[in-house]
């Protein structure tokens, strides 16, 4: 890795551990310590540690005293959890800015739905980026940040959870790729001013991401 600022280094580091991470590279239970990533990065353990504390921080990862950090397992009761949380960020963010979605919206929300199918299966990290900038747009509408920051932690989550999932089925990570149909059908439902079938589509999109074995929480009784 190129010489750089401590903070430069840190940021690359993270990004570095976090793709990783996401995809399935590091797998939940594995373990390291900052004396192997020195290796592995050619850096010093300044920068390293910094962008493993904010790893800790976002629970990717735990730190065992005098031993490293492990890679962490999402459970299912968290995920039952975030996913129900999810439903009721977005669908709660819908209602409130339906009537005020403007034109200019409509066309920005395309716009990135557009983007998103040209880059097909190329990354699948980038794909799911992508799923996860359009639910961000659309929420963004209803102007309130801190339900954004919630949402995005969700999300986060979430996109772990699969990983995982995918590596231990199939020893690989791939995410779903049929998003764009849902998300162009939500679009043509709020442009033609049909809330009821828009947070139906909403609600259908946000249920679609299922791990097999995880029940769907907004059936839960």
């Amino acid at each position: 890795m190129k010489k750089g600022s401590d903070e430069s280094l840190k940021s690359m580091v993270y990004k570095s551990m976090y793709e990783d991470i996401m995809l399935g590279k590091y797998l939940p239970g594995m373990t390291f310590s900052e004396k192997d990533l020195v290796e592995i990065y050619q850096i010093s353990k300044s920068p390293i540690r910094e962008a493993l504390i904010e790893l800790c921080n976002e629970g990717m990862l735990r730190s065992i005293p005098r031993f490293g950090y492990e890679v962490l397992e999402i459970s299912q009761s968290e995920l039952r959890d975030v996913k129900e949380t999810r439903a009721i960020l977005e669908l709660g963010a819908l209602n409130i800015c339906f009537d005020k979605i403007s034109s200019e919206d409509i066309s920005h929300l395309r716009k990135v739905i557009e983007n998103a199918h040209n880059e097909g299966e190329k990354s699948v990290l980038l794909h799911w980026n992508r799923n996860i900038q359009f639910h961000l747009e659309l929420a963004t509408l209803a102007g309130n940040e801190y339900l954004i920051k919630q949402l995005q932690s969700t999300l986060t989550l979430m996109g772990r959870a699969y990983s995982q999932y995918q590596s231990k089925k199939h020893n690989k990570t791939t995410f779903k790729s049929g998003e764009s149909h849902n998300h162009a059908n939500l679009i043509d439902a709020i442009e033609k001013k049909d809330k009821e079938k828009a947070l139906e589509i909403l609600a259908r999109d946000l249920d679609s991401f299922e791990l097999l074995y995880i029940p769907n929480p907004l059936t839960l009784s």
